[in-house]
């Protein structure tokens, strides 16, 4: 549940995490109850 209690089906994070990796990319996560989710997104030039 979100912290404004939305549910989701994780669809959008399969989705950013195939595309990260394909990339050669790399996502980080980090979490806490009750204050919610931030993502790092790192796409890296050749």
């Amino acid at each position: 549940m979100g912290t404004d209690g939305e549910e989701g089906s994780g669809l959008g994070l399969m989705i950013t995490k195939s595309l990260v990796m394909n990339l050669d990319g790399k996502i980080e996560i980090e979490s806490e109850e009750k204050k919610g989710t931030t993502v790092h997104l790192y796409f890296y030039k050749y």
